[in-house]
């Protein structure tokens, strides 16, 4: 190599017995994009030298490009630097063709949604389910200052995730309370309070919090409820949020999506955020979301408690559905 090349490591700590699987992701997923912005891959190291399965693997990968140029080319204007999550660790590195590389965030929009919403994630017993349903779609129908509304029965796999999922929009907290007071929703009140009914019940009150949207067709709502109660200094929950609201700029199939703090919420914890997202379909939450690099580069931290950040209750809610419209308003 001349004496003006530029050199770029990426030094990976893998989590225990994920290393060839690791390696593989990264040959097969970031290489060929990589390669094709004109980055040569000259070495790569695994410590120890052999496949771990009850230990992590450090793997170093070592980049060169031939000059000053290359590396930051000629269209910087467009992307000055990019963001890359690996395996726990972040890169940063110039890129200009970001809407190639699924590992690389796009550009979007945040914005605080106005409204205020209820949830109520019920658990019913198994011979009170159909007439629970029933109960709760009627006494929606009739709730006043409804400005969406959306109950259906959670799919397969979920996880303290219920038997449905109630979310309702209103202009203010004041139009919810005044709502969930009214003689129309009484039923599912009493409904929901009756435990040989409702076995268990996760409910939130919160205003819209940081949001935003790509072009794409609903198919599935998510939510996960978490309880950040490990030193949570404004600090470190600021932090938090800013971490888990990116991801929605990496993983590419979230169409949808809003991150809220309570302001009361009850249950198998008491959740201090609510994370939405809407997928078009089962694979985008499963696959891309659950795999992508940076959710486990940005987001685990907050909830491993290996980790000198963490913050999150390992108890938390992870539920979905299927949708034909959206629930998220954009």
């Amino acid at each position: 190599m001349i004496a003006d090349s530029i050199w770029v490591i990426d030094e990976i700590t893998t989590r225990p017995g994920q290393g060839k699987a690791f390696l593989d992701a990264y040959m097969t997923q970031y290489v060929p994009g990589a390669t094709a912005r004109g980055m040569t891959l000259t070495h790569r190291m695994v410590e120890p030298a052999m496949w771990l399965d009850d230990a992590p693997n450090r793997i170093l990968l070592i980049w060169a490009m031939p000059n000053v140029d290359a590396t930051w080319g000629p269209n910087i204007w467009r992307a000055a630097m990019a963001m890359c999550c690996i395996g726990g660790r972040l890169r940063h590195r110039p890129s200009s063709s970001l809407d190639d590389d699924p590992l690389l965030p796009t550009p979007m929009c945040w914005k605080a949604l106005p409204m205020f919403s209820a949830l109520f994630i019920p658990t019913f017993a198994p011979a009170r389910r159909a007439e629970a349903m029933d109960v709760i779609a009627t006494a929606t129908a009739g709730l006043p200052n409804l400005l969406g509304s959306m109950f259906a029965p959670t799919l397969p796999n979920v996880y303290n995730g219920g038997d449905a999922i109630w979310r309702a929009t209103f202009a203010d907290a004041a139009a919810c309370d005044a709502a969930l007071s009214s003689d129309a929703w009484k039923p599912a009140a009493t409904l929901l309070a009756d435990k040989a009914i409702v076995t268990q019940l996760d409910h939130a009150t919160f205003a819209g919090g940081m949001s935003g949207e790509r072009t794409q067709a609903p198919g599935l709502y998510r939510i996960a409820l978490f309880c950040a109660n490990v030193r949570p200094d404004a600090e470190r929950l600021q932090s938090f949020a800013e971490d888990t609201a990116a991801l929605a700029a990496y993983v590419r199939t979230i169409g949808r999506w809003q991150l809220s703090t309570t302001r009361d919420a009850d249950g198998l914890r008491p959740w201090t955020h609510v994370w939405e997202q809407e997928y078009s379909n089962l694979d985008g939450l499963n696959g891309a979301y659950m795999r992508h690099p940076a959710h486990w580069a940005r987001a685990e931290r907050w909830f491993d408690p290996e980790y000198p950040e963490h913050l999150v209750d390992p108890l938390l809610v992870h539920t979905f559905c299927a949708i034909e419209t959206h629930v998220l308003h954009g």
